[in-house]
């Protein structure tokens, strides 16, 4: 008898962290278009690492999803299912996003 339900809760927490990873990726579109149409160069090259690595958290939030499947299904238990790599470049974009909108305003974009 399992203590889990084999599919509903990690396919959950995946589709969370994809839906987190589009709008972090979403926010990078919206920066990099405002940060273009101001002319700040560093700010546009920013958002776009940052949604790159959006993207990144996108797969490797697939990958934890079949890690955790699996180490439930033969472990019963969360011992193989890392959530540091998707944790981390989800913070990376975020930083990201973060120093690009901050470098945007102190540049002095949207004050014309």
């Amino acid at each position: 008898m399992t203590l889990f339900d084999p599919g509903l809760q990690p396919e959950r927490t995946a589709l969370a962290w994809r839906r987190t990873a589009l709008s972090t990726a979403a926010a990078a579109a919206v920066l990099a278009r405002v940060a273009q149409a101001e002319g700040d160069h560093v700010a546009v090259a920013t958002s776009l690492v940052a949604g790159a690595v959006a993207a990144t958290c996108w797969l490797l939030a697939g990958h934890r999803y079949e890690r955790v499947s699996v180490s439930l299904r033969e472990c019963g238990d969360l011992r193989h299912a890392a959530l540091g790599p998707a944790a981390a470049t989800l913070c990376a974009a975020s930083l990201l996003l973060s120093l690009g909108a901050l470098h945007l305003v102190l540049a002095g974009g949207g004050a014309s």
